[in-house]
């Protein structure tokens, strides 16, 4: 029965660390392409890119929200929802945020990924 249990457990750990890693994955993709845009002068398209980048962000901090602790998603989603109004200001700000974000994004599944110091 324990054996069970713990394979059980496991695998839900497996599970969600899978899903954190694919949601990380398409989210860095969408700052990618928010930042080709905005460095290339494309504003209208570099606007469309963040606004689905935003949009994508409510369905991931929903998401895994279930899997880490929210707190630690507060700052990024801060960080998201000042990508529009840098972007339209032409601020150099709008791309350390989109890395602060990409960095955030990466630390909770670092935090999250169970290494045999974080066990001990």
């Amino acid at each position: 029965m324990c054996a069970v249990i713990l394979a059980l457990i496991i695998a839900q750990g497996v599970f969600s660390l899978m899903i954190l890693k694919g949601r990380n994955r398409r989210l860095a993709e969408l700052i990618d392409k928010a930042v080709s845009y905005a460095r290339a002068g494309q504003q209208e398209l570099a606007a469309e890119s963040t606004k689905e980048l935003q949009d994508y962000w409510e369905e991931y901090y929903v998401t895994v929200s279930y899997l880490v602790q929210t707190s630690k998603l507060e700052d990024i989603s801060y960080s998201v929802a000042k990508l529009d109004p840098l972007l339209e200001t032409g601020s150099e700000e709008f791309y350390s945020e989109c890395r602060l974000i990409k960095y955030g994004t990466e630390l909770i599944y670092k935090n999250e990924f169970p290494d045999l110091h974080s066990v001990l």
